[in-house]
Parts: C-alpha cells; sequence; structure tokens
C-alpha cells in the first residue's frame, strides 16, 4: 500500500487484492474463536489493532476557499473583476485567517476603487505575517496613496531591508519617488543608488540615476 498511497486512483486498483489477505485473516481469527483457541484470536486481534494504529492517518486539513481562490484569479484574467471581486470575498470568508486570501481580496478592493476596505485588509495581513516584503511593498504603496507617509516610508524601508531583490528594488522605486516629490533629491538619488545593488547594471535604473544626476545639475 505505502508505494501507491500519493494517489487514490493507484490505491483503488489494490483493494481487490488486498480483500484476499484480509479475507484470510478474517476467516482466521472466526476459526479460532469456534475452536475456543483464545491466544490466536488474541493475537490475530491484536494485529489488527496494532495494524490499524500504524497506518490510520490524521484528518488533512482542507483549503475551502482555494477553489474560489482559483476561480477569482481565472475570472479577474478574463477580464470580469466584478465576478473576481465576488470569489475572493468569498474566499476570505471562508478563511478570514489566511494571509493569501486577504491580500487577494484586497487588491482587487484596491482595483474597484475602494482603498478603505484595502487598508483594513493589508493591516490585517500585514499584522499576520510582518515578514513578507511583497505585502509590506503594497501595503505601504497605498498608505503613499492615502497620505499617511510616514507610514508608507516606514514600511518600505522595512520591505528593503528584508533583503528580496524583487520586492526590494519596487520599494525603492517608491523611496525614492517619495522623496524627490519631498523636494529630497539626494535621498531620491540613493535610493536608486540601493535599488542599482539588488540588480546591478538595470538599464532603467540607470537611467532613473542619470536623470536624477541631471536634474541636480539644472
Amino acid at each position: 500500500m505505502i508505494a501507491f498511497f500519493v494517489n487514490t486512483r493507484y490505491r483503488m486498483p489494490l483493494v481487490p487484492v488486498l480483500l484476499l489477505p484480509a479475507a484470510l485473516l478474517v476467516s482466521w481469527t472466526a476459526g479460532a474463536l469456534r475452536s475456543r483457541s483464545w491466544r490466536t484470536a488474541a493475537a490475530a486481534g491484536a494485529g489488527f489493532i496494532a495494524l490499524t494504529v500504524v497506518t490510520a492517518r490524521p484528518m488533512v486539513a482542507v483549503n475551502r476557499s482555494a477553489g474560489y481562490t482559483v476561480r477569482g484569479n481565472y475570472r479577474h484574467e478574463q477580464g470580469r473583476r466584478d465576478k473576481a471581486l465576488v470569489a475572493f470575498e468569498t474566499a476570505h470568508r471562508l478563511e478570514p485567517g489566511r494571509v493569501e486570501t486577504a491580500i487577494n481580496y484586497a487588491r482587487i478592493l484596491r482595483l474597484d476603487g475602494d482603498n478603505r476596505r484595502a487598508l483594513s485588509l493589508y493591516e490585517k495581513a500585514y499584522g499576520l505575517w510582518p515578514d513578507f516584503p511583497m505585502l509590506a511593498v503594497e501595503y505601504g504603496s497605498l498608505l503613499d496613496e492615502a497620505g499617511e507617509r510616514e507610514r508608507a516610508e516606514s514600511l518600505l524601508r522595512y520591505a528593503v531591508s528584508l533583503g528580496r531583490s524583487r520586492d526590494g528594488v519596487v520599494a525603492c522605486k517608491l523611496l525614492s519617488r517619495i522623496a524627490l516629490e519631498g523636494g529630497r533629491r539626494e535621498e531620491a538619488e540613493l535610493w536608486i543608488r540601493r535599488a542599482l545593488e539588488f540588480v546591478p547594471g538595470d538599464e532603467s535604473l540607470e537611467e532613473m540615476l542619470d536623470y536624477l544626476r541631471r536634474s541636480g545639475t539644472d
């Protein structure tokens, strides 16, 4: 049985084969009871119990929201945002404690223009998983849009410190833009240099850095 446990369609063909030794055990135990061979019957019963305990497996926790998450992603790819919104809302309602459902729901709400509820969900998700750099970037970006610039910068700096290149580059770009909008051109240039540490030689970042240099000399 162990060789075929990975999938039901592999296990099912083995059932007729396994019925034979199972029937033998039942027949042997019944014969032992009829002949009052208590030790033999007890040994058979003990063997059955031992095998049952050894092969028993705990119940698997089912992710009930996964189907709605898949449906939401599919509808979103189709451009059916209304259907995607319903699917992601259902997934989050079924599994409110999962970070993924909160993030997916927050993203679609943001696209739908409901930034207030999206912020609430991002805050909840971040509380559950603060060391997730992509989450920190998305949450920080939305906080910046909402005018909470100080909190946004704090989250984005933290995302950079986590050291993941893809999310770190995005966070650096956002921090550079925030600094530039605040009149801190030198700081904006430093954040682009920091992004280049993640992806040395990146042409788009080199162009941004060159623009910041030139704008500082105008």
